[in-house]
């Protein structure tokens, strides 16, 4: 393959990645505003799924000791925070059902760090002051969506007591 053939696929690769991840943002910032139904399955999915996605994206890039040490300081720095203060969180009966919507805020603070990331490894890959801080503010955003869903879950939990 040649030099120009292989970065046109690298491209397209990352091109294909980008869209996947908008895809999923959107349709996640769709339920974000409008609401969920609630299970708690629903309510935990997309806070493990940025979880695993963070981490990942966190030791890809910076696979060192010190990234590898602060990981679960972050994660559980927000968790306990979200878990506190995810109290921006509304339910509603739609169709019998009961609906969620959590804070948009936390998940638009989330969602700026994880845009803010990706922008800086295509303009700034190597920068790793950069990446190192915010790989960490991301570490935390996911910490308090994982925080605000457990929030949720206690919530929903006297309401339908």
């Amino acid at each position: 393959m040649t030099s120009s053939a292989q970065t046109s696929a690298q491209f397209f690769s990352f091109l294909f990645f980008l869209i996947f991840i908008g895809f999923i943002l959107f349709i996640s910032s769709i339920r974000v505003v409008r609401g969920s139904k609630y299970s708690e399955g629903s309510v935990m999915n997309r806070p493990i799924f940025y979880l695993i996605y963070s981490i990942i994206f966190s030791l890809a890039s910076l696979p060192d000791f010190l990234s590898l040490v602060l990981i679960p300081f972050d994660i559980v720095a927000g968790y306990l925070v979200g878990k506190r203060y995810g109290g921006d969180v509304s339910f509603f009966i739609k169709n019998g059902y009961l609906y969620y919507k959590g804070s948009i805020f936390i998940y638009v603070l989330w969602l700026s760090f994880f845009i803010l990331r990706i922008l800086i490894e295509i303009f700034y890959p190597n920068n790793f002051y950069a990446i190192f801080i915010v790989n960490n503010l991301l570490l935390f955003s996911t910490g308090l969506l994982l925080g605000e869903a457990r929030h949720i879950i206690a919530m929903a939990n006297k309401i339908r007591k």
